[in-house]
């Protein structure tokens, strides 16, 4: 996940967007390392070690990173979602199951 949105953040920098809104100014490059880092520190270093699952409302990291998960079959296993919520694999497996829909 963060590595998908680096790459996205670092993209927007060097390319101009496909179908810019009127009014925009003109594209101009710019470098793409302060835009990048700036969200793996502000939004993934300090923002998600102390995120909440959206649905148990525990943390959903462990507070030792070396006990996070990389197994998707692990219950603790962390789903990032489109929203960009973050849930314990089975509280969405649960939520599911049990969907008001």
């Amino acid at each position: 996940m963060f590595v998908r949105q680096s790459i996205e953040k670092s993209r927007r920098c060097v390319t101009a967007p496909a179908m810019p809104k009127k009014g925009d100014p003109p594209f101009q490059l710019k470098p793409s390392i302060y835009p990048v880092a700036e969200y793996l520190i502000r939004d993934c270093i300090k923002f998600y070690p102390t995120e909440k699952c959206s649905l148990c409302e525990r943390k959903a990291f462990p507070e030792d990173p070396s006990n996070v998960t990389q197994d998707i079959r692990n219950p603790q296993y962390v789903e990032y979602v489109y929203c960009s919520h973050i849930f314990h694999h089975k509280c969405l497996d649960k939520f599911y199951e049990d969907s008001p829909f």
